[in-house]
């Protein structure tokens, strides 16, 4: 649930990696900023009042000039009643407290698809986003089709995609025909039953990972609720795994800090680390 996450830290390294020239004419960046502002700065306030600190949104300045450079281009365009849509979703799941964990919650399901690619095959690209639907930006910087078994795939981070919290931008712009395997970096056939696995990202959409090995249906372990046991955040359906009268606890959780021992000795159990 949390793996988006990494692509966010990981755009703090990657700087300006395939960035635009800057625009020669004006755009209006009302929509950027709206956009940016419900998807980093609306969480991160929330965030702050319920842990009393103030809120940080680190990101939302870029998100809104990655935003407004592709806007800019007239690379992408952005439906205004789609954004309202998202805004009321994010206020609406960010009420109460228990969903707080020190990292930002993800997106409602009505956020997804804020962006529409308006690029051709062949056309440059610096995003996925960028691209009509069905197609991504290739390697060498223009809009493709999903590529062939063999071709490399899953190395980069796609900054846009990740500022603009698109998490489900690799099933809307594909790069691989069947899917990508995010041990070798290669397209291959798609997953089958029993196929070996690491974690549920190396199985199709309509299977799981268990044993080590692709199953059918995404039958898992229920998440545990507010104020329900828990070994690890990852456990939890909202919030995170924190330290309460009676163990750990799935609830609001604004920081690890005050609990880092607890977490080091779970993490140090056999067989923790495949938990995770």
């Amino acid at each position: 649930m949390r793996s988006f996450v990494i692509a966010f830290l990981a755009i703090a390294l990657v700087a300006a990696c395939k960035a635009k020239p800057a625009p020669s004419r004006t755009v209006d960046t009302t929509i950027a900023t709206r956009v940016c502002d419900v998807l980093h700065k609306t969480p991160s306030k929330r965030m702050g009042e319920c842990c009393a600190s103030p809120p940080s949104s680190l990101l939302a300045d870029s998100c809104k000039q990655a935003l407004s450079l592709s806007l800019a281009a007239e690379s992408i365009a952005i439906d205004r009643s789609k954004v309202d849509a998202c805004a009321a979703a994010m206020d609406a799941s960010l009420a109460g407290c228990d969903w707080v964990t020190p990292s930002l919650p993800p997106v409602p399901s009505a956020c997804r698809g804020l962006v529409e690619g308006r690029l051709d095959v062949g056309s440059i690209c610096s995003s996925d986003l960028e691209c009509k639907g069905g197609l991504h930006c290739g390697s060498e910087g223009r809009c493709m089709a999903p590529e062939a078994i063999g071709s490399t795939c899953g190395r980069g981070v796609d900054n846009l995609a990740a500022l603009v919290r698109q998490s489900d931008a690799e099933r809307t712009h594909p790069i691989c025909g069947e899917h990508c395997s995010l041990v070798t970096h290669k397209c291959t056939t798609m997953p089958t039953e029993g196929t070996k696995c690491f974690a549920d990202v190396g199985c199709a959409d309509d299977m799981h990972c268990e044993g080590g090995r692709c199953a059918l249906g995404k039958a898992r372990k229920p998440l545990a609720g507010s104020g329900e046991k828990c070994v690890t955040d990852f456990d939890c359906a909202v919030g995170g795994c924190t330290k309460g009268k009676e163990g750990r606890v799935c609830g609001m959780t604004c920081s690890h800090a005050a609990d880092l021992e607890a977490i080091r000795e779970v993490l140090a159990k056999p067989g923790a680390i495949g938990k995770l």
